[in-house]
């Protein structure tokens, strides 16, 4: 996923875009993004990062998802199909 912010102010990620529009990829996701992203609860993704069947890191409480580390794994459920 190549997710696109677009910086309007200096709040958004602490750029300043000077009347341009700046894209970021952003490649780190809190657990309702990365819920989202890959279509499961938030209880769920929360039980595989604590059995860590998941990638992911704790910044303090906060859980991260590296957007890479996640595609990575994902690839691990990949079934080829019958030819």
């Amino acid at each position: 996923m190549n997710e696109l912010a677009v910086v309007k102010n200096v709040n958004d990620f602490g750029v300043v875009s000077a009347g341009k529009a700046v894209c970021i990829e952003k490649r780190y996701l809190n657990v309702g993004e990365i819920s989202v992203y890959l279509g499961m609860g938030k209880p769920t993704i929360y039980r595989y990062a604590e059995e860590r069947k998941i990638p992911c890191f704790k910044i303090g409480k906060i859980l991260r998802f590296d957007i890479h580390e996640i595609e990575k794994w994902l690839k691990g459920f990949k079934r080829e199909p019958i030819s």
